[in-house]
């Protein structure tokens, strides 16, 4: 015997609200997480701390040895102006 019985209105209702919703995330452009990349030896280094900042550019303060504790410092993240 087989007994067969009527949906509700509603239940069609949800089947296609369901539809529609799964359509729409299947639609819609995936969101591109920004990667990095790294390659054996490379590591992510943070920038978040004080630098010292000096406007300009002088081929001397690459060196190791120069002394840049009387530039002020910059705090990152941060306003750079």
């Amino acid at each position: 015997m087989v007994i067969l019985a009527k949906t509700s209105g509603l239940t069609g209702w949800c089947r296609c609200l369901c539809s529609l919703v799964l359509w729409l995330v299947l639609a819609m452009p995936a969101v591109a997480t920004p990667t990095v990349d790294l390659g054996a030896g490379d590591r992510v280094v943070s920038l978040e701390r004080e630098w010292a900042f000096q406007p300009g550019d002088d081929p001397s303060w690459a060196a190791p040895d120069f002394d840049d504790s009387a530039w002020p410092l910059l705090h990152v993240p941060g306003a750079w102006g």
